[in-house]
This record gives C-alpha cells, structure tokens and sequence, in this order.
C-alpha cells in the first residue's frame, strides 16, 4: 500500500482548516462584536494539531470570503493600543450550509470510522 503524498495529506489539512475556521467563526461568542482575525488565530493555535498557523489562516479566511462564505467587515479593534482597524468574520448563507454540510459529513466519517 502506497503512503499518502505530502499534497495529499496538504489537501486534507486544507480541508479539516475550513472546517474548523466555519465552525470557529460560527462559536465564538458575540459580545457587540463578530469574531475578528486575532480571535480566531488564537482558536487556531490553541488546537495546533491542524498543522497550521498564521501561514494557512488568513489565505483561508480570505479563499472563503471571495468564495461567499463569510462576510469581512473593517471596524475599530477592541485593544484600545492597536492602530489599525481589525477584520470581523460572519458566515453568510451559504457559510452556514456549507458549515452544515461539513457538519453532516464529519458525523457521517466518524460512525464509519468507529
């Protein structure tokens, strides 16, 4: 039996990411705010496993937006010391299906899988 390939494994990580980052932006709770960039790094790298950090998480963040499925808004950061505006993160329409969607599909592999 053949090993994975690196882009294989890449591929996967890629997609577990996406998975992640919908449901992140999607649990985060919502003080007057919509999570913003810093937040969801900080869930990135509380969970490392996904092999990534701040190399994947904004070309992600920003493959979903232009794909439609999150909203990015400019807006004043909630550290009183940062300059510059921040990025707020909602899942649009169809953020929340494809979120379901991967939702249904991780259940589906995990009963398959056990």
């Amino acid at each position: 039996m053949d090993l994975m390939t690196e882009r294989e494994i890449e591929y996967m990580r890629v997609g577990h990411l996406t998975y992640f980052l919908l449901q992140t932006i999607e649990s985060l709770p919502k003080v007057d705010m919509e999570p913003y960039y810093a937040l969801i790094l900080q869930e990135v790298e509380k969970k490392n496993g996904l092999g990534s950090g701040k190399s994947l998480v904004y070309p992600r963040l920003k493959h979903l937006y232009q794909r439609g499925y999150i909203d990015s808004t400019p807006g004043a950061s909630p550290n009183p010391r940062a300059k510059k505006p921040v990025q707020f993160y909602k899942l649009t329409k169809e953020g929340k299906k494809l979120l379901t969607h991967l939702k249904n599909e991780n259940k589906r592999l995990q009963e398959i899988l056990i």
